[in-house]
């Protein structure tokens, strides 16, 4: 399903890790956090809001597909983008306070 924050990775202009261009509107995408806390599970991705825009490089490095990071690489690297992410966003307005999410935590 297409959502607001998923869509934003065509108005980026960079990759929120590595910086690499996003000229055509096309390059970038949101890689979902992996961290079971953020509701991760079997055929199961996380909220939006736990996502980075990413390019498809840094994506497969995340997603552990390419460049074999150990655990603590891919989480840093993902913690890091994510929290670009979440700064454009919130200058971009895609956020807001008072937004209510529509999400169930795992356990909470």
């Amino acid at each position: 399903m297409k959502t607001k924050l998923r869509e934003s990775a065509k108005d980026a202009s960079n990759c929120m890790s590595c910086g690499a261009s996003n000229h055509d509107g096309q390059q970038l995408c949101l890689a979902h956090s992996n961290e079971l806390r953020h509701g991760r599970g079997a055929y199961h991705k996380t909220p939006d809001i736990f996502g980075a825009i990413v390019c498809a490089v840094c994506h497969d490095e995340i997603d552990g597909r390419r460049a074999k990071l150990t655990l603590d690489e891919k989480r840093l690297k993902h913690r890091i983008a994510h929290d670009r992410t979440l700064m454009f966003w919130w200058t971009e307005g895609y956020l807001s306070v008072g937004a209510k999410p529509r999400m169930r935590m795992v356990g909470g």
